[in-house]
């Protein structure tokens, strides 16, 4: 038996919805169609999937919408017992202090992905000095992106390494600025401020496609 167990509510365009080369999404529609199971967190992100991997009509699995197994994490996981293990993998969190998160997703194509280092470190500079009082950031890179953001010494110290469990993460954060990431859609469960700061809105949605509206 063969469980998939994806990943995220899509906000962007997936498959054949996706900007770029066409057929760049065969290899997902092939784990698609070799599951038994699919695993759904809800009927939005079903129909999403069936339509845009072109699933409908000749998937003979089941498409599970029982939620997400990684969601519990974001309620489970003890605060205390992250907050050391993020301490021993160099990242400090001040307990007097609010956390947020600055958890981007990445640009451009699966063959042809944007370089988003620089990008990235003037953000978190923003974001920084934006800050008020008696709150610190952490960043979250998207995982196909973090290799070269990783290389970058300055951001040493709030950069969570891809082998952080994002949910575990979550746990921890009192408040997530993000842009078309499904991350937002996780996060919702703590009741804690999301914000959406989509400063290239026009550029993504001609680039990559959104399939639901910011607004």
């Amino acid at each position: 038996m063969l469980m998939n167990t994806w990943h995220g509510t899509p906000i962007k365009g997936m498959g054949k919805y996706m900007g770029g080369q066409y057929g760049q999404w065969d290899n997902v529609m092939r784990s698609f169609l070799m599951s038994d199971y699919i695993i759904s967190p809800n009927k939005y992100t079903t129909d999403i999937i069936a339509d845009s991997y072109d699933l409908n009509g000749i998937y003979d699995g089941k498409i599970l919408e029982i939620g997400y197994p990684r969601i519990d994490l974001i309620k489970s996981t003890d605060k205390q017992t992250m907050i050391d293990f993020l301490s021993q993998n160099n990242i400090k969190i001040n307990p007097d202090k609010k956390t947020l998160l600055y958890a981007p997703t990445w640009r451009g194509q699966d063959a042809n992905r944007k370089d988003m280092t620089e990008e990235f470190k003037q953000n978190v500079n923003l974001i920084k000095e934006s800050l008020p009082d008696g709150w610190q950031l952490l960043a979250k890179a998207h995982q196909l992106v973090y290799d070269k953001i990783s290389k970058e010494k300055e951001l040493a110290d709030i950069l969570i390494a891809n082998s952080v469990d994002t949910s575990e993460l979550l746990s921890v954060v009192d408040g997530l600025v993000t842009d078309y990431s499904s991350i937002l859609f996780d996060y919702y469960i703590t009741g804690k401020p999301v914000i959406l700061w989509a400063y290239d809105l026009d550029e993504y949605k001609a680039d990559r496609g959104l399939l639901l509206d910011l607004d």
